[in-house]
């Protein structure tokens, strides 16, 4: 779709928050990414894979997005087990679709970016025959300067992050998928990719920065092989969790998981997120 606006043409870019929880975090996501996006859509799990329904916090906090046009559209879905996530990113990839997008990315509320990363893959895109743009990402645990040391400095999984919305576009199951990406995120359709260098840009995922982690937990379909005793295990671990503690404790017999370092240079939450420090 061409979008004529003073007589120049202007790329339309969208973005779909798929919310179930974190809500602590929406606000100052939405805030922190809607300069970079004309369309902003949340497609809202009012019941959990668990049962659990929405909070009415979170729905007071869209509401009032809502109201100020810091959210174009929500859409309340009730996915069904146990295709979660791939149902939900396929709702926003249809509100994308719908709203006349050019580019879009559906994305987690605890998932950041920079300004500037944003800004060096919207040039990168200018290259139009890039069709969907991957990047690498850091685990955030506990608090704002903690990551996972995983296979160097980035963790080795890609997630796509903007794409061109095309219309026949769709989350599925594909053989031919790029290497180690959330099976959630993998289009049906082999599309002309590019992983962006890491120095360009790559995802703060705030993984484990809570300041309810029990909540988390309870959203989570991959939770649900934890007994009791599992699950209370590693609520207690996390909330006792220390620097240099690791993180092994929040995975299942057999992985390993590498020691944590601090970053010095990682993004203050200040910069896109006003989440009150516990430590």
């Amino acid at each position: 779709m061409i979008h004529v606006i003073n007589n120049k043409i202007k790329t339309k870019y969208g973005l779909s928050y798929i919310v179930a929880d974190s809500e602590e975090l929406l606000e100052d996501a939405i805030n922190h990414h809607r300069q970079h996006f004309d369309y902003i859509s949340v497609v809202l799990t009012t019941e959990t894979y668990h049962g659990i329904k929405t909070s009415q916090r979170c729905i007071d906090i869209l509401n009032k997005l809502k109201s100020e046009n810091l959210i174009d559209e929500i859409i309340e879905t009730k996915p069904p087990a146990p295709l979660v996530g791939r149902h939900c990113r396929n709702i926003a990839l249809n509100s994308l679709q719908n709203s006349g997008c050019d580019y879009g990315l559906v994305s987690d509320v605890d998932e950041f970016y920079e300004h500037d990363q944003i800004n060096r893959v919207k040039e990168i895109l200018k290259d139009t025959s890039i069709d969907m743009t991957y990047v690498y990402l850091k685990h955030y645990w506990a608090d704002e300067v903690y990551a996972f040391e995983d296979h160097g400095k980035y963790n080795e999984t890609l997630v796509p992050f903007i794409f061109k919305v095309i219309g026949d576009l769709t989350y599925g199951t594909c053989r031919e998928a790029v290497p180690y990406v959330d099976p959630t995120r993998t289009f049906i359709k082999v599309l002309n990719w590019k992983l962006i260098d890491p120095t360009d840009c790559y995802m703060h995922h705030f993984w484990m920065v809570r300041s309810d982690i029990r909540e988390k937990f309870q959203h989570r379909c991959n939770m649900s092989g934890w007994d009791i005793n599992t699950f209370e295990d590693n609520i207690k671990y996390w909330e006792e969790w220390t620097p240099g503690m690791g993180g092994s404790g929040f995975y299942k017999s057999g992985v390993q998981i590498q020691p944590l370092y601090k970053q010095e240079h990682s993004i203050k939450l200040n910069k896109f997120y006003n989440y009150a420090r516990r430590r």
